[in-house]
């Protein structure tokens, strides 16, 4: 009786565990939302996502089973996974030990992954100054499914400065329908390829011995570089006369090269130098000079000596007056050069004036000019001025005085002479000398006659 009554309540037991499962969810369902890569296998999908229902844990049922066809009216041969698309398939989770059936929406959303992929493409070189180029041309693209004409493709060339010469990269962002993106680059060569310019703005003739400033005889430009490399040379330099060929060679930064050839004429224009130590020489009448004393001669390309100057003049030595003396220097190119020295022929001898020393009575009235003469080189006598410049005779008081004459010849030469005057005659001062004389002599006479008869008496 007792076991009976055990048996039942376990009865009772079981059957309220199994009332109480069929109220209580006892699957695990895994994800819903199920993506599934264009192109793949349906199947190992569904079963990747069938594995992944069960009966949560510590329940156990034998002939547990997942259905995943024909569960409301969803039935797998729906999906196509070559179609970007979402497909609803139910799964019917059943335990029959539990006595229980569950149903659950799955939703598999098939998607692009595979981002759109570059069959060829190709680099640009535009010349300097030229359009922008398109650059969709020569770029093919594909994709696994988006069509060709849906492929979205952005170019980024903002980098590129149109202005300046250089290696760019132009950036491509290419997508399809579902937002797969693939980067791509290709590269934007900008070059200049004109060539530089030159013109020539005048003649070519350089003087010997300068430097040639290709500059000043050529305009050279270039489209791009503001300072191409100038390269050039005149064939045996600018140091002799003649005809010498000149090659120019312009090279921009790009390498563009333009050469250009021609004669240049190296000419003398420079006339030679002469140089006179002094502008004006003063000679004395007959008395002649040496001309090339006076004068240095030099040139820039010839070498000249005084032997190469032609002296022209009309100098009459004996004759006072101002002559010119014309220097005249020719290089071997004709350059002449001309210098003008002024000779002046003067009387520079002074006149001689003839005068003696004098002695003259007291109170004798003396004209002093009666008594010189003056004589000249050139001069006549009636030419020449003479006169008494000093004069300090007292005729009424003896004594010994001077008197200078002057003489100017009419070139302007001086000469002076002074005579000494004797006036003669005795003074106040000469007459108590004399006096004083003759009282100090008859003294000493006297004197004497007393000394002598005084011996005598004392010899007797």
């Amino acid at each position: 009786m007792k076991r009976l009554l055990l048996v039942w309540i376990l009865i009772i037991c079981f059957n309220g565990f199994l009332i109480l499962a069929t109220d209580e969810d006892i699957f695990v369902w895994g994800e819903f939302n199920v993506k599934v890569e264009l192109g793949e296998d349906i199947q190992v999908v569904l079963a990747r996502v069938k594995s992944n229902i069960k009966l949560k844990e510590g329940y156990e049922d034998p002939d547990f089973f997942v259905e995943n066809n024909y569960v409301n009216y969803t039935t797998q041969s729906v999906i196509n996974t070559n179609n970007v698309r979402t497909y609803r398939l139910d799964h019917r989770a059943v335990s029959p030990k539990y006595n229980k059936k569950e149903i659950r929406s799955y939703y598999f959303h098939v998607v692009d992954l595979t981002a759109p992929e570059v069959i060829s493409s190709s680099s640009f070189k535009i010349a300097y100054g030229q359009d922008e180029p398109d650059y969709l041309i020569g770029l093919v693209v594909s994709d696994n499914y988006t069509q060709k004409d849906q492929i979205e493709i952005i170019v980024d060339s903002s980098n590129v400065d149109y202005s300046r010469i250089g290696v760019y990269e132009i950036l491509y962002t290419i997508s399809d329908c579902s937002g797969n993106k693939t980067f791509h680059t290709e590269t934007l060569e900008i070059v200049d390829l004109i060539k530089p310019t030159i013109t020539k703005l005048k003649d070519l003739t350089i003087q010997v011995g300068d430097a040639f400033l290709v500059e000043e005889y050529f305009l050279i430009e270039d489209n791009y570089d503001p300072n191409p490399t100038i390269i050039y040379e005149i064939i045996g330099g600018t140091n002799e006369l003649g005809d010498k060929e000149i090659n120019i060679r312009v090279i921009d930064q790009s390498g563009n090269e333009t050469i250009y050839n021609d004669m240049v004429t190296i000419v003398d224009n420079i006339p030679p130098t002469i140089t006179l130590s002094k502008d004006v020489v003063e000679v004395n009448v007959n008395e002649e000079i040496d001309l090339y004393s006076f004068v240095e001669v030099s040139d820039n390309y010839d070498e000249v000596t005084l032997d190469n100057l032609v002296i022209t003049n009309n100098i009459n030595y004996a004759l006072v007056g101002s002559y010119e003396v014309i220097y005249t220097l020719t290089d071997s190119s004709g350059n002449e050069s001309v210098e003008i020295l002024t000779v002046v022929v003067r009387d520079l001898i002074k006149p001689t004036i003839h005068a003696n020393d004098m002695e003259i009575n007291k109170g004798e009235d003396v004209n002093f000019l009666m008594y010189a003469r003056v004589t000249d080189n050139l001069s006549e006598p009636g030419e020449i001025s003479l006169k008494i410049i000093y004069n300090d005779v007292n005729i009424n008081k003896p004594g010994i005085y001077s008197v200078t004459f002057e003489a100017v010849d009419q070139f302007g030469n001086h000469a002076y002479k002074t005579i000494n005057v004797t006036v003669l005659g005795s003074t106040e001062e000469q007459k108590i000398f004399y006096f004083l004389l003759a009282i100090g002599g008859a003294t000493l006479v006297g004197l004497t006659t007393i000394i002598v008869i005084k011996k005598r008496k004392k010899a007797y």
